[in-house]
């Protein structure tokens, strides 16, 4: 067997390097805002309303983008060439957002992350794709673990490094040294592409590519997507506000409640990152071999909700909120992200996920938003944005339990247990493969 054999174990685990690096510097500049919030609105001049609009730029793009980003993966650019262009979009939109920042300008800073925002959410469609392109079927829940890890050592590295950068060389180079790490990455999306090239030569000389040139892709696709999928979809933007917008403010909030320093603060929130850095990869294992998916995600959005609610009714130190916190984040994108491979064929995933992260994205638009005129309008009382992250986190585990009932009337498939599931696999593929008039999975 040559190295460049898809089944070469080597082979592959390069090849999972390289797509986790891919995302590294798109999720360490993310969360850039709510790693430095006090020196970028000291330098921007601006209240925490338009401090939160810098993370809602980002998102507004990608409520439409993602989705033609996953699109153009599928139908136009290919995997290899989509990631390129998307990777070099985060690099330009970062060096915009320095130069704003550099010149104390929240318009061009605005800028700036507008165009990281046409690049960053497609990167990780991207990402999702190239991981279940070539892990379906092998550790699928493992190798997403494991690319959520590494994509949340980028945010950890950005809310410890940043603070430190600051205080050392200050704002304005620390942000030129993340444009420096958004490159590293796009140096990544080049040789995956290679790494990609490769071992589809092989496949196709071995004759094991799959051949999906009759498989007509269309936007139109999205309307024949099974209820399952619009369920997937809809746990995926409430249980990431409860997470995500967290993260935007969650630095203030315990320097408001709890006296921290805005370095130790950081360093708290960085806890969420650190663990689901360090615990994805074997949540992903423990998926991959119990099963029962839907059953981790709503044990993941029931613990959300309980942290949320905790944390704003009690004074325990913040430290235990956020590793629960980071556990429960880290079980349900183990759990949920695969699951999308298991209702939509291979060919349609791009589109798939496109759909997935540009709903989302309209969540992470506008909870923002909806979160800093709360905070604005009550003198920044933390106790009405708790209640909506609690409340979030809530729907979602609703949305998982009816998601259950869904997938018992399908026969049991997302929630099936890996016996199960491989011999569903197994009779699907002794069946006639839909044509592209036919209805996707159910």
């Amino acid at each position: 067997m040559g190295f460049f054999e898809p089944d070469n174990l080597y082979f592959r685990i390069l090849v999972l390097i390289n797509i986790c690096f891919l995302t590294f510097g798109s999720y360490f500049i993310y969360d850039i805002v709510g790693s430095i919030p006090n020196a970028l609105q000291a330098r921007l001049d601006i209240n925490t309303a338009k401090l939160l609009s810098l993370y809602s730029v980002y998102s507004w793009p990608n409520t439409v983008l993602a989705l033609f980003g996953g699109f153009l993966i599928d139908k136009v650019f290919g995997i290899r060439l989509g990631a390129i262009i998307f990777c070099t979009l985060v690099a330009l939109g970062q060096v915009i957002f320095a130069v704003g920042v550099s010149s104390g300008s929240y318009w061009i800073s605005l800028t700036g992350r507008f165009v990281f925002g046409l690049g960053g959410e497609s990167l990780s469609v991207a990402q999702s794709t190239y991981t279940a392109r070539w892990f379906a079927g092998k550790e699928l829940a493992l190798a997403f673990g494991i690319t959520l890890s590494f994509s949340r050592v980028g945010s950890f590295v950005n809310f410890n490094m940043m603070p430190w950068l600051v205080g050392e060389v200050g704002l304005t180079a620390a942000i030129w040294i993340s444009v420096i790490i958004c490159l590293i990455s796009f140096a990544f999306a080049l040789n995956l592409a290679f790494l990609d090239w490769k071992g589809e030569q092989t496949r196709k000389r071995n004759g094991t590519f799959p051949d999906a040139t009759n498989d007509v892709v269309s936007l139109k696709d999205i309307i024949y997507f099974p209820l399952s999928m619009w369920l997937l979809v809809a746990i995926c933007v409430t249980f990431y506000i409860a997470v995500f917008i967290f993260v935007q403010t969650g630095s203030k909030y315990i320097q408001t409640k709890w006296g921290y320093s805005e370095k130790k603060a950081d360093s708290v929130v960085g806890i969420i990152s650190l663990f689901s850095a360090c615990a994805s990869p074997f949540l992903g294992f423990g998926v991959d071999r119990i099963g029962r998916s839907l059953f981790w995600v709503l044990t993941a959005s029931s613990l959300l909700c309980g942290v949320h609610l905790f944390m704003n009714f009690t004074h325990v130190i913040p430290i235990v909120d956020l590793i629960f916190m980071g556990a429960a984040y880290s079980i349900c994108a183990a759990a949920l992200w695969p699951c999308v491979a298991l209702v939509i064929p291979s060919y349609r995933l791009g589109t798939a996920y496109g759909l997935m992260t540009a709903l989302q994205n309209l969540g992470l638009a506008v909870a923002p938003l909806v979160v800093g005129v709360v905070l604005d309008n009550t003198h920044n009382n933390y106790t009405y944005s708790q209640l909506i992250y609690a409340g979030t986190a809530a729907t979602a585990a609703l949305f998982t339990v009816l998601l259950i009932f869904v997938d018992i009337g399908n026969g049991v498939r997302l929630n099936a247990s890996p016996t199960r599931l491989k011999e569903i696999r197994a009779a699907e593929a002794l069946a006639k493969a839909p044509t592209e008039t036919e209805p996707l999975l159910n």
